[in-house]
């Protein structure tokens, strides 16, 4: 069996820790585990005016502890790549959806900014598509606005138009909110 390119299924050091093909799941759901209580200890501590969260991949948005953080502490935005699309959105409940013409309030949004490189994509970029480019985000004291801008500098015209947001209400500053509590 062969793990990262190592024989006998032995991945090198992580942390002057050995992994084999056995242990390497449970460290990567350890480590996991050990970040969302890292990450519920800063959003709890935070004084931010604006909270974003940012990781690399776009389901972690929808992992229900997450998910549940972001609306306890209010977070504004959820920050993800992996991809080489561009997109914004939010994540509705069963039944509800949210769209930059009627964004639902009590989420952040979620920022697919992938204009990262890499020879192989999902698709083909065009000039009318959101395949690269970036996210034109400007933030005032209450207010959050965000729009895609493909690589030829435009917004995509098959896109909708530019997000407008007010800011989340944070528990830590005082403010009222709807507050669930949050299980890990």
């Amino acid at each position: 069996m062969e793990l990262s390119g190592q024989p006998n299924g032995i991945c090198p050091l992580v942390n002057h820790t050995t992994l084999t093909y056995d242990t390497c799941t449970s460290w990567f759901h350890d480590n996991w585990a050990q970040e969302k209580i890292y990450l519920e200890e800063k959003l709890r501590a935070s004084k931010a005016h604006w909270i974003s969260i940012v990781t690399h991949y776009p389901g972690n948005c929808v992992e229900p502890s997450i998910k549940a953080m972001m609306k306890t502490w209010g977070v504004d935005m959820c920050i993800v790549g992996h991809t080489h699309w561009n997109i914004i959105s939010q994540i509705g409940d069963e039944g509800q959806t949210c769209t930059a013409s009627q964004p639902c309030e009590d989420r952040p949004i979620q920022v697919l900014a992938g204009g990262g490189g890499g020879i192989v994509s999902e698709g083909q970029a065009t000039p009318t598509n959101e395949m690269y480019g970036f996210a034109d985000i400007k933030l005032t004291k209450d207010t959050l606005k965000a729009k895609i801008i493909n690589w030829k500098g435009i917004s995509p015209t098959n896109y909708p138009a530019e997000w407008n947001l007010k800011r989340r209400p944070k528990i830590n500053l005082g403010e009222t909110s709807t507050v669930s509590s949050v299980v890990l």
